[in-house]
Formats: C-alpha cells, structure tokens, sequence
C-alpha cells in the first residue's frame, strides 16, 4: 500500500514584516521503522522522512534533519 504523503500546514491569517510567527505542519505518511519483518521474514526496509525543508517566495527560510 503506496500514499502520497499528506502536508497540512496552520498559519496566521496575518503577519507583518520581521514578525515572528508560529507555523504548525502535520504529516500523514506511510512509515516504516525498519524493524517489522514481512510474511517470508525478510526485514522491510526503512521508510522515514528525515528531512524537513520549508520555503517562502521560492526561498530556503527554514530547514530540520
């Protein structure tokens, strides 16, 4: 079973300029620790999402590992 990863993003209505403001982000997706074997026990492989990349007017503002 194959998904396309789900983004929803919460952000203000407003901001101004320089203002700091708190932008939450909730990702659905298909996961796997690496961990859990299949039916003939080979180990399915790990699928996480490990980098987090967020951009504003096509410009890199924030990014996580």
């Amino acid at each position: 079973m194959t998904t396309k990863p789900t983004p929803r993003v919460r952000v203000p209505a407003k901001a101004a300029a320089g203002e700091m403001i708190e932008i939450k982000t909730l990702i659905s997706h298909e996961m796997e620790s690496g961990q859990r074997r299949d039916s003939t026990g080979k180990v399915v492989p790990r699928k996480i999402i490990n980098k987090f990349v967020c951009t504003y007017d096509g410009k890199e503002v924030f990014s996580s590992d």
